[in-house]
């Protein structure tokens, strides 16, 4: 996943399985435990200079078969008890957001 923005990114993952909603999969906000990418194996490589931020995982496995999309914001969403939230209108937002989709190479 690359991005264009001038100001500092707030990069995600968001995972989306068939005929479910998206969800937040793994964020770099700060690294935390409790994302489900890092529970599951999956990790994320953020390159602020080259604008980078890459999804991996050392071997996958048929259970994580899905689409993966990769969202750029310049700020972060946040309550008053400061969790994070799923910005809204992810797909509405295109200007704001920068997506890419892993399963798709075109």
């Amino acid at each position: 996943c690359t991005y264009q923005f001038a100001v500092p990114p707030y990069p995600f993952w968001y995972l989306q399985l068939p005929s479910q909603p998206l969800t937040l999969f793994l964020k770099d906000v700060g690294r935390e435990d409790s994302d489900e990418g890092i529970r599951k194996g999956f990790d994320a490589t953020h390159d602020k200079k080259l604008k980078s931020f890459h999804l991996w995982k050392p071997s996958s496995e048929l259970s994580d078969s899905a689409t993966y999309y990769c969202a750029v914001s310049g700020t972060v969403t946040r309550s008053d008890r400061g969790a994070e939230q799923k910005p809204r209108g992810v797909c509405a937002e295109q200007r704001r957001h920068l997506w890419s989709r892993l399963s798709d190479p075109n």
